[in-house]
């Protein structure tokens, strides 16, 4: 019997084996197969939203949120797109600002975990037992049993705390303060939103400038290759002349196209950081321009150390941190709390000779008092330290507000400068651009005269531009270093479809 068991049990492991291994392929296989049908449907759906953007008249006025929300997805968006919706859609589906607003739910769990410190806790403990063989001995030939062959037993734990100096009033208080600092942290990411969508909708606006610029140089290239054609069939002109206005305008083709590409890079920034399918087809509505705007320092210092939620957040870490000195120090002082436990149980729990249901109950009061523990002390110092550090913080972050609006503010002054010295430079390269024009056609001016004017007046008209979009990014800058980029951010996104943001 032996020798066969010992010849059977290689054969089951081995059984075993296989099976466990075969139950694994099986798993690893679908769970590939499973994946790469997700990424097919994700494929599908690219698919069809590219189809109806390439469909989409982005020349209507009205912008289309197409495909009707739903969570997870990422909207297509067609049409004329203007910032302040931009800006709408990006507090929607904006990813980042998405996860930042989870965290409330988190934080109304820590006020709910907060609130047992005062509640009490049950416990329900249920037992049901069946030996194989019930112990017995023998006392002069006479079998006795000890203990019966089913076994029940029902136990109620019941605890209530009352006293906990620390745990009671700081592990409550910290609850809430980590409520408003999450509130605070969402209005800080609401607002990094709105910067970062502005930010990227100027720099698509500037893009655009930078390209209709370089259209308007191959068209004036080759308008002057043309023009060397025909002087060259008048023997005005060498072939030198004809090849140097093939070169041009193959240079400036090239520019076109490297614009052009990072025109389509910046908008497909825009999308991503807006939240919708890289698969949009809109045509930004606004322009750059140039409305000045007054500043008092004094009253922007006092915006911002009043409004800024970043601000606000670090206040509220050093009050956190705070009550977590408080609650370290409570381990000092002892915990007192009543329990109630209560026994339902076969064999009786009160007279354990009895083969029928019994009870038993216990009521009293538990006392906990650590009176000697070092690693209590480490914890304080701890906890301490994280309080020193959070007011430092707190005091690096107050001066970084400082330095953000004074920063703000040096570059819309300095961006008004160079926008007004860039107008008049502007209008002086256009004035040259003319005049050398008007001369090769005289034949007063050579052609490398017309081309370095024309450089010159497209370069000017491309530092205005930048100019401009400075001072939008500065005064952008200071809306958000004085705190008033906010707005209010919904905890669900709200069902949009066809939405006409423009109005």
């Amino acid at each position: 019997m032996i020798n066969q068991f010992k010849m059977r049990w290689p054969v089951g492991a081995v059984s075993v084996i296989v099976m466990m291994l075969i139950a694994g392929c099986a798993t690893q296989s679908s769970i590939d197969a499973d994946l790469n049908q997700s990424q097919r449907k994700a494929y599908q759906n690219w698919r069809i939203q590219r189809k109806k953007a390439e469909r989409a008249d982005t020349t209507r006025a009205s912008l289309h949120v197409g495909n009707k929300h739903k969570k997870g997805k990422q909207p297509l968006i067609t049409g004329q797109l203007n910032m302040p919706s931009a800006v709408r859609l990006a507090l929607i589906y904006n990813r980042d600002l998405q996860s930042a607003i989870e965290h409330k739910e988190y934080a109304r769990g820590r006020v709910v975990q907060s609130l047992g410190v005062y509640t009490p806790t049950v416990k329900v403990d249920a037992n049901y037992r069946r030996p194989e063989k019930v112990n017995s001995f023998e006392i002069n030939g006479r079998s006795i049993q000890v203990g019966f062959k089913n076994n029940y037993s029902l136990q109620v734990d019941v605890k209530q705390p009352i006293f906990k100096f620390g745990d009671f009033a700081a592990g409550l208080k910290g609850a809430h303060l980590y409520k408003a600092l999450t509130d605070k942290k969402i209005q800080t990411a609401a607002a990094n939103t709105i910067y970062q969508t502005d930010q990227a909708y100027l720099n698509v606006l500037l893009l655009k400038q930078e390209y209709e610029v370089n259209k308007q140089q191959v068209a004036l290239s080759d308008s002057m290759l043309q023009d060397a054609r025909n002087k060259k069939k008048f023997g005005t002109a060498s072939n030198f002349n004809l090849l140097r206005a093939k070169v041009q305008l193959s240079n400036d083709r090239t520019q076109m196209f490297r614009s052009k590409n990072n025109l389509e890079q910046a908008k497909a920034k825009l999308y991503r950081v807006m939240g919708v399918s890289q698969n949009s087809n809109v045509e930004l509505k606004d322009t750059l321009q140039y409305k000045p705007t007054s500043v008092n320092e004094s009253q922007a210092v006092k915006k911002a150390l009043i409004n800024r939620p970043d601000l606000d957040a670090q206040l509220l870490n050093v009050k956190l941190q705070h009550e977590a000195v408080v609650r370290a120090k409570g381990a000092y002082f002892p915990g007192i709390s009543a329990f109630f436990r209560n026994v339902w149980a076969k064999p009786s729990p009160f007279i354990q000779t009895r083969d029928n249901f019994g009870r038993i109950y216990n009521v009293g009061l538990q006392l906990n008092w650590s009176l000697f523990d070092l690693s209590r002390e480490g914890n304080i110092k701890e906890e301490k330290s994280n309080l020193r550090q959070q007011k430092i913080n707190y005091l690096d972050e107050r001066a970084q507000v400082l330095y953000d609006v004074h920063s703000a503010i040096l570059g819309m002054q300095n961006a008004s400068k160079s926008i007004k010295a860039q107008k008049l430079t502007l209008k002086q390269a256009k004035e040259g651009l003319r005049l050398a024009k008007v001369g090769y056609r005289e034949g007063t001016q050579d052609q490398v005269s017309v081309i370095d004017a024309r450089q010159s007046f497209a370069e000017a008209k491309l530092n205005y531009f930048q100019s401009l979009q400075n001072y939008e990014l500065a005064h952008l800058k200071l809306l958000k270093a004085t705190g008033q980029l906010r707005f209010h951010v919904k905890n669900k996104p709200q069902n949009v479809h066809s939405v006409d943001f423009q109005k």
